[in-house]
């Protein structure tokens, strides 16, 4: 079973980026984090809607939905 790991982090005007662990930071060649932006946390799971589901409940905001 491959687990997927999702970063989380915080951006200097404190805005919440998440992205896929190992898969680098840019994003349709934009450079997602940049010096300064801090690392809150590690999610683990089965795939990316699996790991969204858990960082909506872990911000207490309402359940994901998936695109």
């Amino acid at each position: 079973i491959k687990i997927m790991t999702v970063e989380v982090y915080k951006t200097k005007d404190s805005a919440i980026t998440v992205i896929e662990k190992g898969k680098g930071f840019y994003v349709n060649g934009t450079k997602m984090i940049k010096k300064g932006d801090k690392l809150l946390r590690e999610i683990k799971g089965k795939d990316w809607n699996s790991c969204m589901k858990q960082h909506q409940k872990l911000m207490g905001w309402e359940p994901y939905k998936p695109f």
